[in-house]
């Protein structure tokens, strides 16, 4: 199957190739996904060049530790080689055993996990529990973003900035698709959006 994959970290996208490897094999608690449509987030980015793997070096339980964990007592922080991506949609294809797995096989689920078993690639294995079902209703292009940019527009609108009914956003870099949540929640909560735009072929309100 092909998979686009890095060596090393490295500020090159270039560093990124694809490759043929194996098809994986789901372990107990696992299942094993065909990805149908994976996003390139900003975050993505930072899987690559290894800024994850630097700041979370920088958290307290990971002071003096040879390797980072992103929370205390978990597995180390996975370091290239591997797959790239953290979010998508996909069908599962077979389950590694558990009820949840065997329960989650043909169904369409949308995906969240990241490297070293990320979403760009033809098949991909993902804990049972990452891997949540999609109605119909939810296109490919709808489910395969179901995780990091709802969370950062609802997070950034409601927590970080907690802005207010009737008070007025102005956001940069406006056709993106983060933006674009952010407009949803403007018409949800009660608030304007002045949108800043390189030009007039993205996409608007």
């Amino acid at each position: 199957m092909k998979s686009a994959m890095i060596d090393a970290f490295s500020d090159e996208v270039r560093a990124v190739e694809v490759r043929d490897v194996a098809a994986p094999t789901p372990g107990p608690g696992q299942v094993r996904v065909r990805m149908r449509m994976a996003p390139v987030n900003p975050s993505d980015f930072n899987y690559i060049d290894g800024i994850y793997e630097r700041s979370f070096a920088r958290m307290i339980w990971n002071l003096g530790a040879e390797r980072p964990s992103n929370e205390p007592g978990s597995d180390v922080f996975p370091r290239p080689p591997y797959s790239l991506g953290v979010e998508g949609v996909g069908v599962v294809e077979e389950s590694g055993g558990g009820l949840l797995g065997r329960r989650l096989v043909g169904k369409r689920v949308a995906v969240v996990s990241g490297p070293p078993n990320g979403t760009w690639q033809e098949e991909t294995l993902i804990d049972a529990r990452r891997a949540f079902p999609v109605p119909r209703s939810l296109s490919d292009a709808q489910a395969c973003s179901f995780f990091v940019n709802p969370l950062t527009a609802l997070v950034l609108v409601r927590h970080v900035l907690q802005v207010p009914r009737g008070a007025v956003l102005l956001q940069t870099a406006a056709g993106s698709a983060l933006s674009q949540m952010v407009r949803n929640l403007a018409h949800a909560d009660g608030f304007r959006v002045i949108d800043v735009v390189r030009s007039r072929a993205g996409p608007t309100a």
